[in-house]
């Protein structure tokens, strides 16, 4: 399954190569670093076509950049270091509804009228042309009341009673001070309006 959403703050880019493979049983993959959400599992196999069984050490997300710099999530991606190609597999896929269509050495997946990945053929195998993304969001701050004004800012200019909601449902970090400094950007914007 595909999922559209997603919010970046710091970013790391890997070019690697994704196979869409209509024998796969799963998503697959063999780096762990590219995982996004992640668990481990304990006593799960994927066995190849070769009659070659490799153990899933765990199971997660990995987000991808398309060729239309759209960034998509692969959920429910298994991990498994033994493997040597990153595969996406055609047939979860089309159990999620989406369906695929190849024309001049081009594949392409759908879901109604959007395409949401293109794969071109090298030899006999469709290879996604795009970059993994690893995502994390981190506020670095020497400062507490940076780290105040920093919130303020990822949360889109919330106020000090928003964040201090969000304190106490565990939803933030813990502020040692709510206080916020003079954010220009919020009397400038509210003039404006």
């Amino acid at each position: 399954m595909v999922d559209d959403t997603l919010h970046v703050c710091n970013v790391s880019q890997n070019v690697e190569n994704w196979l869409l493979d209509s024998g796969a049983s799963h998503h697959m993959s063999p780096q762990r670093n590219w995982f996004t959400s992640y668990e481990a599992v304990n006593g799960s196999f994927v066995f190849m076509s070769n009659n070659v069984s490799y153990q899933t050490v765990g199971m997660g997300n990995i987000k991808i950049k398309m060729y239309d710099n759209t960034i998509r999530t692969l959920i429910d991606v298994r991990h498994v270091p033994e493997l040597r190609n990153k595969l996406i597999s055609l047939g979860v896929l089309d159990s999620n509804g989406y369906k695929f269509t190849s024309q001049n050495g081009v594949l392409k997946v759908s879901k109604g009228a959007l395409v949401v990945m293109k794969a071109e053929k090298v030899g006999n195998l469709y290879r996604l042309k795009r970059s993994t993304w690893v995502s994390e969001a981190a506020t670095v701050s020497k400062k507490e009341e940076e780290g105040t004004c920093r919130w303020h800012h990822r949360l889109g200019h919330i106020s000090e009673k928003g964040l201090h909601v969000l304190m106490t449902h565990k939803l933030l970090p813990d502020l040692k001070s709510l206080k916020l400094d003079f954010c220009k950007h919020c009397v400038y914007g509210k003039q404006c309006k």
